[in-house]
């Protein structure tokens, strides 16, 4: 199946900002119990922040808050990895950032200005992560956003929980339905997440628009192949080992699609001990 960037209603600047704040929501509520789907993921980022000596998670497209936040809990309990969290994002959703950051403790915190995923500034050094969110980038702009970790020497992991298939197809569906179950339990209650989900249903319409349209624009490992060689071939100066493929999720039909890449040992990193 083909790759169609076609448009996704959070990207556009006319899209309400309320609709939007409200997806953003949803989105990172479910992100937020859906942490087992990175176990495999999670490891083969322990390895590669292991090698490079990086204690530090960059979580570019964070919204309201994404996965980061469990991602940098499993590598703190799961392997004993001491890693701190900063969450950023072109659109900053302040308020749900905060509340993240308060709910945990001094190793999270969150960036109040935009940040271009394609162009980060030099001070934010660390391991970038990218979960769900690299599909919403043209080849041109996903390029430019792996070369800036490789010209700057910094680490980057990107996951996709969704697939250009049509089983990815099957779970954007049943993404759409989960405002009707999950509303009650976000947090704080707001009246037009009320509204919007059971009145009229403008938000399970909006999620199953974008869910369709982002399973069309995932990147599949031969496409993410081929920008990290198109970028070896522009860059041989700077050596990176790239780790791309899928695992497979217990009890759930699409697999994870990864990308780990950081600097080889002889352009400054170390490899894993053990």
């Amino acid at each position: 199946m083909k790759r169609r960037h076609l448009f996704e209603l959070e990207d556009q600047t006319w899209f309400p900002a309320l609709l939007r704040e409200l997806m953003t929501d949803h989105l990172s509520f479910l992100a937020s119990h859906a942490q087992g789907s990175y176990r495999d993921f999670v490891a083969r980022l322990h390895q590669a922040m292991r090698a490079c000596g990086e204690t530090r998670l960059v979580e570019l497209c964070s919204g309201g808050g994404g996965p980061g936040f469990g991602i940098a809990s499993s590598l703190r309990r799961t392997h004993a990895y001491p890693v701190t969290l900063l969450m950023t994002d072109l659109y900053p959703n302040q308020e749900r950032l905060q509340r993240v950051k308060d709910s945990a403790d001094h190793s999270v915190d969150f960036c109040p200005h935009p940040i271009d995923a394609t162009q980060l500034p030099a001070a934010l050094s660390g391991f970038r992560l990218l979960c769900n969110g690299f599909h919403h980038f043209r080849p041109d702009q996903a390029r430019a956003i792996l070369r800036d970790a490789v010209e700057k020497r910094q680490g980057i992991a990107l996951a996709e929980l969704l697939e250009r298939s049509w089983q990815g197809f099957l779970q954007a569906a049943f993404l759409a339905v989960t405002p009707f179950l999950a509303t009650p339990f976000l947090r704080p209650l707001r009246g037009a997440r009320f509204f919007f989900t059971y009145v009229v249903p403008v938000l399970p319409l909006c999620l199953l628009w974008d869910g369709v349209v982002s399973c069309l624009r995932i990147y599949a490992p031969d496409e993410l192949q081929a920008l990290c060689s198109s970028l070896s071939a522009a860059n041989p100066a700077v050596p990176y080992r790239w780790e791309i493929g899928q695992a497979r999720v217990p009890f759930v039909p699409v697999p994870v699609t990864y990308l780990v890449g950081y600097p080889r040992p002889e352009s400054g990193g170390s490899e894993p001990a053990g």
